[in-house]
């Protein structure tokens, strides 16, 4: 169908904020009776493009009358096979979930009681932060973000158009969700906060940190204070959250509370370990500590810092000590009495050290 045919048909819904386009395309969809995305695309004769790419957010503003740039502050756009951009940061693809689909059932209830023609399934708006893999519970509702039906247990189809009513029948407007408490949702208010560019309490040291590296520092550190016996990698919803919040903990008053995190982890190890301190941070702060030297980004520098400062109020900095790949002595502050000492083991162990006769330092 030629573009200019397109323009002219009445397709319209109301606008919504925090709607991406390709959200809004299967609500234009349902609003025509088709409840795959797919198939409508293809009756409006719209390329089967990447749903996240900048021509499905100019075809969709198009047929929607929606300014552009308005939709545009609510899309994702694609801008490589594995990342995302968004208001001009980019994101891991992993950040964005492609092909499931995430909801909130009290935004979803919310959208259906405003008026008497909201009943309509069409009326139903998605939020872009729902598709966001570092938000697992909606901030405003403090409920869960479901990823499927709660009474047949399928997934959400990411092609299903009609966000009020699963393909077996079930309507979410008669689902009662569990509730949160607010310190729960704590964190996920504050990256929602964030990507929405919102007012919010700062919390530092993630407050001067692009939102990517932030995020990666909330989850790794939170996930390191949760499971400090062993790796987990799979880790379900709950567990995520948990992790969050476990981070929240240890960064309420920074740098304050982070102190108060690793004080309790040397308490720990000193409790069931018959080594020193000092031998070793690696061994005393466990998971922390890896992932910190893993993740060698100088955004972290602050966070190791603090955790190389930390260490040394417990143990005298040494020269054969090394910490995140750096000696904490350099080679220029051995002292002479040092050097001295290394000078009459190469008298007593060398062949020939006669010859270096008596060569201290002064």
């Amino acid at each position: 169908m030629p573009r200019s045919e397109r323009n002219r048909l009445s397709l319209r819904v109301p606008f919504r904020k925090e709607e991406p386009a390709y959200a809004l395309l299967g609500r234009l969809a349902l609003r025509y009776g088709h409840v795959s995305m797919r198939s409508f695309a293809d009756c409006m004769g719209l390329r089967r493009s990447h749903r996240y790419g900048s021509e499905t957010l100019t075809a969709v503003a198009e047929l929607s009358g929606i300014d552009l740039t308005e939709l545009a502050r609510w899309s994702p756009i694609s801008c490589s096979p594995h990342n995302f951009q968004y208001q001009g940061t980019v994101f891991n693809g992993y950040k964005w979930i492609p092909e499931r689909r995430r909801l909130c059932p009290l935004c979803v209830q919310e959208d259906l009681s405003v008026s008497k023609e909201s009943r309509q399934p069409w009326m139903c708006h998605r939020r872009f932060w729902w598709d966001f893999s570092g938000i697992d519970a909606c901030p405003t509702h403090r409920t869960w973000l479901i990823n499927g039906c709660p009474d047949c247990k399928g997934e959400f189809e990411s092609d299903y158009t009609n966000l009020q009513t699963c393909r077996c029948g079930y309507d979410l407007a008669d689902y009662i969700p569990d509730v949160l408490s607010e310190s729960d949702c704590k964190m996920d208010a504050y990256i929602l906060a964030r990507l929405l560019g919102s007012p919010h309490s700062r919390l530092d040291p993630f407050e001067d940190m692009p939102l990517p590296l932030a995020i990666r520092a909330i989850s790794g550190l939170g996930s390191a204070e949760v499971f400090r016996n062993g790796n987990q990698n799979a880790i379900d919803q709950k567990q995520r959250l948990e992790c969050k919040i476990a981070a929240g903990e240890l960064f309420r008053s920074w740098p304050q509370s982070f102190d108060e995190g690793l004080d309790r982890r040397v308490a720990e190890w000193m409790a069931h370990q018959s080594y020193e301190i000092a031998d070793g941070a690696p061994s005393v702060y466990g998971r922390l500590y890896r992932w910190l030297n893993r993740h060698r980004d100088s955004t972290y520098d602050v966070l190791r810092s603090r955790t190389a400062q930390h260490y040394f109020s417990q143990v005298a900095p040494h020269r054969r000590t090394k910490l995140f790949g750096c000696w904490s002595c350099p080679l220029g502050r051995i002292s002479i009495d040092d050097l001295n000492t290394q000078l009459a083991l190469l008298e007593a162990v060398l062949p020939g050290s006669s010859r270096t006769g008596d060569r201290r330092l002064s």
